[in-house]
């Protein structure tokens, strides 16, 4: 169980390391708070597919 919520946070941080760098080039800010919610949303996303896959 520990390895899937790593994997999950793995993802979420190369996602939201993408996220921000996208930001970054357009000439947008990147805060913690953007760091925290892109990281959270595509944690949210990840577990929300495993749950429907799981139906």
């Amino acid at each position: 169980m520990l390895t899937g919520f790593i994997l999950v946070a793995f993802l979420a941080a190369l996602v939201t390391f993408g996220v921000t760098k996208l930001r970054r080039r357009m000439g947008l800010g990147v805060t913690n708070r953007t760091w925290g919610v892109a990281f959270l949303v595509t944690a949210v996303i990840i577990l929300a597919c495993w749950a429907y896959g799981h139906n």
